[in-house]
């Protein structure tokens, strides 16, 4: 319905997803949108819409009309084998942004893929023949706009702001890019693939991480050709079907690059069979990642790309060869990207801490690795708020993200039995210490990602559950029940016990934002505690609403341009809690940018992060702040301890850190980039 006139809104795209109960990778649960079931209907000329085959819990609800879109999702509570009818969405006018997308002399691309990002989300357009896309029903705030197409390079950002006025006439420019020709020696069969040598990443190199990167096959006489890519120097590798592998650096012109040769080389070879208790296991990844030096996982919807990784057969078995001498992480991974446990770890912390293999230049190894069969259950039952059991309550369980950090500990060699090495994780000797990068693009549907989660269960009628083919290892186990209005939680469960889990229902918190007395209209209000929940609100008041909300202890962080605020709140079962917060004025952070070369280096991701405990955390939500064509930035940054971080393709490739006071700027210099090192194998 129309939110003025109350009139049917046909032809409305309704996007439907249900609330899952998660734990997030750094601790505390929270409630976000799951893939399974995830749809959107359309509605029909009356502005009616259905939606069938869901799974009871809370159903969000969210649609968008030509020149209009809800202010909030709406949250519909569903039990199992209910039909909830009567259900009103209101969309009011929301600004639309429309434009085309053409290549360097203006010419339409036909079917590009257009992606408007804001706020950590995204929206999708196709352009049609004439090049034309547009974005209906958008919320206000700061854009970028992307596009890719077949054979050509993905787009720089086009950078909107979003007000109250539609927003036309946007252009996105692909280029064309350059070939690179050549061919692997011997002449054969092989894969070729390139990669960016290790520098700045920028807008379009972070959207390049969610698309399939170039790819090309050697024809017979080991010939091929590859692209299109960005001008620049690349590193090209090949691999052909016996694991001999080469790679070498390609200083690529405005015209490509022409005569490459990449030289095949068997190198070292890594070899081994993977077994449970019941014998060899087939299907299994076995992930191996060099040690030492840059160690940050780049981890693209649940696949590391920073890793070699080798499927078993129905041996067992597997081979990895033209790997270079040195030391090796080695972890065993499901279909999932969870690792399997070993069966007799020499971490006990940490069962499925990667162990630690050298392989001499040229050289040859076979390992045994010894994984846990997963096993385990937790049994247990669900206690309603009324102190009964409660049936038909979902329960599910998952694991922190410390099990999925590479990190060996101590020096890189083999200790503590054979192959098994490394201790604690974290940095050993000479290392830089681990960090993992991590892009998303879609999952696979079953809630089971690269954090271990356990799809859910429900209840019986007499409230018990059972979670079966677990790991060993500590578990969050959580449930949900009433149609989603009541939830509890059990941590540091451990497989073959029996919990019991009590839901509480759920109620609101409520709030005000102002800066220097006033009411903040546009603004973020983060909860951190017993549940994790991110919100943009719009409010002319300052007002906001979280509804749904686990009781427990909370801070409560909002942020806006004018602005961070702070407050903390106990939140009651079944009562309405209610906070106050005043911002504080942010301090400004400025600097330059510069190259290896000295070479101002334009387009780069610059962003400032908090440290806390020592530790700092990356976080990027909406088109992130980059480098003009002189170098500069320019970032808000909140008081406190920061560290400034350069982003590049595999990690932080410049930092400083700095102290930020409120209202002032602080001037950091110039950050310059260090050189990449030499590539693996050249």
């Amino acid at each position: 319905l129309d939110a003025g006139t109350r009139q049917p809104v046909g032809g409305a795209k309704v996007a439907v997803a249900r609330e899952a109960v998660t734990t997030g990778p750094h601790g505390g649960g929270g409630a976000a949108t799951s893939s399974r079931g995830r749809t959107t209907v359309t509605a029909g000329p009356d502005g009616k819409f259905r939606v069938a085959g869901l799974e009871p819990g809370s159903i969000v609800l969210a649609a968008r009309a030509p020149g209009r879109a809800t202010d909030a999702p709406t949250t519909v509570p569903l039990g199992v084998a209910e039909v909830v009818t009567g259900v009103e969405l209101f969309v009011a006018a929301a600004p639309s942004v429309s434009g085309v997308v053409v290549d360097e002399r203006g010419a339409p691309i036909a079917d590009a893929d257009v992606m408007a990002m804001s706020d950590g989300n995204a929206m999708g357009a196709t352009t049609d023949a004439s090049g034309a896309f547009a974005f209906e029903g958008l919320r206000p705030g700061p854009y970028a706009i992307t596009a890719q197409a077949e054979g050509w390079l993905a787009s720089t950002p086009t950078r909107v702001t979003v007000e109250r006025a539609p927003v036309t006439g946007v252009k996105v420019v692909l280029r064309a890019g350059a070939m690179i020709r050549g061919r692997v020696e011997p002449a054969g069969p092989a894969a070729v693939t390139i990669d960016r040598e290790q520098g700045a990443i920028s807008m379009a190199d972070l959207a390049s991480l969610l698309v399939t990167p170039p790819r090309a096959d050697t024809a017979a006489d080991g010939s091929f050709a590859i692209g299109p890519v960005d001008p620049g120097t690349v590193v090209v590798a090949a691999r052909a079907a016996d694991g001999r592998r080469g790679k070498t650096s390609v200083v690529v012109g405005a015209r490509g690059a022409d005569g490459v040769v990449i030289t095949l080389d068997a190198g070292a070879t890594l070899t081994g069979r993977v077994r449970d208790e019941a014998g060899p296991v087939a299907g299994a990844v076995v992930n191996v990642r060099a040690r030492g030096g840059d160690r940050t996982a780049v981890i693209v919807n649940g696949v590391e790309t920073t890793a070699d990784r080798a499927i078993t057969g129905a041996d067992g078995r597997f081979v990895l060869a033209g790997l270079a001498g040195g030391d090796y992480d080695v972890v065993v991974l499901d279909e999932h990207g969870a690792p399997y446990a070993w069966r007799a770890p020499a971490d006990r912390a940490r069962p499925a801490a990667p162990i630690a293999v050298s392989i001499a230049a040229n050289g040859k190894k076979d390992v045994a690795l010894e994984i846990e069969r997963p096993n385990g259950e937790i049994t247990g039952v669900v206690i309603g708020p009324d102190g009964k059991p409660m049936a038909d309550a979902w329960v599910s369980a998952s694991r922190g993200l410390d099990d999925f950090v590479f990190g060996g500990g101590g020096p890189s060699g083999e200790r503590g039995g054979g192959e098994r090495g490394g201790g604690p994780g974290g940095p050993g000797e000479g290392d830089e210490g681990s960090r993992m990068m991590i892009v998303s693009s879609s999952d696979d549907g079953d809630d089971a990602g690269i954090f271990g989660g356990v799809a859910p269960v429900l209840t019986g009628p007499d409230g018990r559950f059972a979670l079966r083919h677990l790991r060993r290892g500590r578990y969050d186990v959580r449930a949900e029940g009433d149609r989603g209005r009541a939830r509890g939680a059990v941590a540091n469960v451990e497989p073959d016990a029996d919990v019991s889990i009590r839901l509480a229902a759920l109620t609101e918190l409520a709030g005000t934002v102002t800066a220097e007395g006033r009411p903040v209209a546009d603004f973020t209000v983060e909860l951190a505690g017993t549940a994790r929940r991110s919100q943009r609100f719009l409010a002319a008041d300052g007002r906001f609403t979280l509804a749904r909300v686990d009781p427990g202890e909370y801070d409560v962080t909002v942020s806006a341009k004018a602005g961070t605020g702070r407050a903390h709140v106990t939140v009651v079962s079944g009562q309405r809690a209610e906070v106050t917060i005043a911002l504080a004025q942010h301090g400004r952070i400025i600097g330059k940018v510069v190259g290896p070369d000295g070479a101002p280096m334009a387009g780069a991701i610059v962003v400032s992060a908090p440290i806390v405990d020592g530790r700092t955390s990356i976080s990027i939500e909406g088109p992130p702040p980059t480098t003009g064509a002189d170098g500069a930035f320019d970032l808000d940054a909140e008081p406190g301890t920061r560290m400034v971080l350069v982003l590049g393709n595999r990690g932080p490739i410049a930092e400083k850190q700095v102290e930020v006071k409120g209202g002032e700027t602080v001037d950091v210099g110039v950050l310059a980039v260090k050189p990449p090192p030499p590539p693996r194998g050249k």
